[in-house]
């Protein structure tokens, strides 16, 4: 289909003369409101007026660690609201488990399924430490394939992943300080909290997902430049369930099912494993001399 030219000069005018109305209106009619980033306020009153909340405020004049999409609610407020929804029916499923825990009977008929299952999850997750990876490790814990405690040597996949891990670089950059102050041994635990439950969705993060909190110790050699690393981590329903409000505020949260060895009475299902990583770092004495 064929498109007609407009060479109505009249039609040519009407749209110069809206092109430069509204880059007039646009330049010259002010904001809702200004916003100074020196204090971190607006330096007008909010055209959504909120008796409950200051006047000129903005994300409780903490703008660089919030945001606030709706200009009504920030990101903070949202976490917290979904945050409480998962933690209140966290406890609504721990209270139902610990009124109607399963019978012996039940658990029987549930592990008399469970051989076949395995021996299929068997042919497709991998329990080779040098290959596996971060989906092998959560479905080898699930399903309680292999042999605890898995050991991960320098080189292989999860321990090249794990160098790169904001715990492990933190437990590294305090390695290094420490070992200047005289201290040779770092012992630092990474934390997943609300914060990194988040960030771990947002960013697929495997590590954290497959991990949850995790424990770092690090010796560091007399001239400070050879590091061996040690990570531990104990995967468990305790761990996968922690989704329960902590029983003292800031403290860890709480898992909705207890803990259970591998090869225990109960549903022969997520027992715990535990997983060590270990490897040595040398930094380059040459570079290191040079910037002394």
């Amino acid at each position: 289909m064929e498109t007609k030219k407009n060479n109505n000069p009249v039609h040519h005018a009407a749209a110069c003369a809206a092109g430069i109305l509204l880059v007039w209106a646009c330049s010259a009619q002010p904001a809702f409101s200004f916003y100074d980033p020196n204090t971190g306020r607006w330096l007008s009153r909010d055209r959504l007026e909120d008796p409950t909340q200051p006047s000129y405020g903005l994300l409780a004049n903490d703008p660089n660690n919030d945001v606030d999409y709706l200009g009504q609610v920030s990101l903070k407020q949202i976490k917290g609201l979904i945050t409480d929804s998962v933690t209140g029916s966290a406890d609504a499923i721990f209270n139902f488990l610990q009124n109607h825990p399963p019978t012996p009977r039940e658990i029987s008929a549930l592990n008399k399924l469970l051989p076949p299952l395995k021996r299929k999850a068997a042919g497709i997750f991998d329990v080779n430490t040098s290959t596996m990876t971060w989906r092998d490790i959560i479905f080898d814990w699930f399903f309680e394939l292999g042999n605890t405690p898995f050991e991960f040597k320098d080189k292989d996949k999860t321990t090249e992943d794990l160098k790169k891990h904001e715990g492990v670089n933190d437990a590294r950059d305090l390695a290094k300080k420490r070992c200047a102050e005289g201290k040779p041994e770092t012992e630092k635990t990474w934390r997943y909290g609300v914060d990194q439950f988040y960030q771990s969705l947002s960013s697929a993060d495997s590590i954290a997902i497959a991990l949850g909190s995790y424990s770092v110790s690090v010796k560091a050699s007399s001239d400070c430049c050879q590091f061996e690393f040690s990570v531990l981590n104990d995967s468990g329903w305790e761990s996968a369930t922690r989704f329960r409000k902590a029983a003292t505020p800031g403290g860890t949260h709480q898992g909705i099912i207890p803990d259970r060895a591998r090869n225990t009475p109960g549903i022969q299902l997520g027992g715990t494993m535990k997983e060590h990583w270990t490897w040595k770092e040398t930094c380059d004495k040459d570079k290191k001399e040079n910037s002394q």
